[in-house]
């Protein structure tokens, strides 16, 4: 089964999310195993000890809940990801966090991601309250990409912009081709996130080089 990694900011949010998955589900709650961060953190020795419970076989699915999973160390989240490799046919991982970023990129793509919205009225407002995605997708260029991006920090302001546009539109839209256009913005962009955050990369190209990726790809066909 693949991992799922809930990203969360409100905890009745999360409650409530893993409450309901929990009961569709139908696990007993024998098999249902949680881990918490301890002094702050979650351990490699506590990945240990999750491995020697599923080292016992079962005809049955388990969940294992990180909780705050993006307090995790390093190495308990190298150690995680060997056993999310090797123990999915049964067992169902879920990963809560709040900052995604701190997550290992190959664990992130390994998983299913789930955004919860504490209010979804304020981000339905925010997207009607500007034409982002007429803009970025409009048959001229892009506006903006006559504007100058002078460092990292204002790349990484409009890409999450582009995250957060481009997830509401995956989520919202009935049609499968635009789902899936959304969806291959969403992977665009996240691989260019990523290369910016690790490597010393021309902010300005880096920008250009995906908002005409979007506009490309919502042009062919208007």
């Amino acid at each position: 089964m693949l991992p799922i990694v809930v990203i969360f900011k409100q905890e009745k949010e999360l409650e409530r999310y893993l409450k309901k998955y929990l009961e569709q589900e139908k696990y007993p709650s024998g098999l249902i195993f949680e881990v918490r961060p301890l002094k702050e953190e979650i351990s490699i020795n506590q990945i240990r000890e999750i491995k020697r419970e599923l080292m016992v076989n079962s005809t049955k699915k388990r969940v294992i809940i990180f909780f705050n999973f993006d307090k995790a160390t390093f190495e308990a989240q190298n150690a995680l990801l060997k056993t999310l490799e090797e123990n999915v046919n049964n067992n169902q991982f879920i990963l809560t966090v709040n900052n995604i970023e701190k997550v290992l990129p190959t664990i992130r793509s390994r998983s299913k991601t789930v955004f919860l919205i504490e209010d979804k009225s304020q981000f339905s407002k925010k997207k009607q309250d500007n034409d982002f995605l007429k803009k970025i997708t409009s048959s001229s260029l892009p506006y903006f990409l006559k504007e100058t991006i002078s460092n990292k920090n204002e790349a990484l302001k409009v890409m999450e912009q582009v995250l957060f546009t481009f997830y509401l539109e995956l989520k919202n839209n009935h049609s499968i081709i635009e789902k899936n256009k959304a969806g291959n913005v969403l992977k665009k962009t996240l691989f260019l996130k990523r290369l910016l955050e690790e490597n010393n990369l021309n902010s300005q190209l880096t920008i250009d080089n995906l908002l005409i990726y979007i506009w490309e790809l919502y042009s062919i066909e208007n």
